[in-house]
Parts: C-alpha cells; structure tokens; sequence
C-alpha cells in the first residue's frame, strides 16, 4: 500500500473571532498486522507539529490526527474521532488538554482559544 494523502482543517473561536487553518499531510504504513482474517495497516503516530495558536497566554500547539485506517474516511469533510493531545506553552511551563477540555465554552477563558470543529478527509484518489 503506497501513502494516503489527508487533509484536516480545525476550527477556532476565540474573543478575537473565529478561524479556520487546514493542512494536507501524509499517512504511509510502516507495518502490516492480520486481525480478523484480514490485513490491517499500521501508521506511526504523527510526529508533525500540527497546527500552532498564538493564544492570549501562549503558545498552543495541537498535533495531526491520527492516520485512519484506509477506507475509513473518504472525500467529505468529517469530525476528527479522537483529537491528539494539545500543548499550551506559557513561559518555561506546559500544559496539556485533552479534546473535551478543549471544546468547553470555559476554553476561551482558560486557553485562550475554543476548539469548534476538527475536521478530515481524504485528497488523494481512491485506489
């Protein structure tokens, strides 16, 4: 299996406003396993930044999804099951918020920034 291209976009509010970034990455296995009779890929977790914010008291940084298993996600936008873990950086100190912290109307208050919709789909043609 040759690599899959993606594209994600995350969506914002925050007491500036809202905003939308997005970014096409690429998923190649490194590995094969067999479950259920059938072959499955297995991709490395994603070791690009992802998406940085300057929040109202840091930096805020938020990974790439996690590479789907093929087939599972097409070319319509769709919600980002599992959100990776997000990084506010303030001064010398991290913090670390989950994807239900992160979407809490309190976010803004708290980080700086709410998290409204992160989104996939798939760029590359269907093979």
């Amino acid at each position: 299996m040759s690599a899959v291209t993606y594209e994600t976009a995350i969506e914002l509010s925050s007491n500036s406003g809202e905003s939308r970034r997005s970014m096409a990455f690429e998923c190649r296995p490194r590995g094969y396993y067999c479950g259920g009779g059938e072959w499955h890929a297995q991709f490395p977790p994603s070791d690009h930044t992802g998406f940085v914010f300057n929040a109202a008291i840091g930096e805020l940084s938020v990974p790439l999804p996690n590479c789907p298993q093929p087939g599972q996600i097409g070319s319509e936008w769709v919600q980002v099951i599992s959100q990776p873990v997000a990084r506010l950086q303030v001064g010398d100190d991290q913090y670390v918020f989950n994807e239900k912290e992160l979407r809490q109307s309190s976010a803004i208050a708290i980080v700086g920034v709410r998290v409204q919709r992160y989104l996939i789909r798939r760029v590359d043609p269907v093979q």
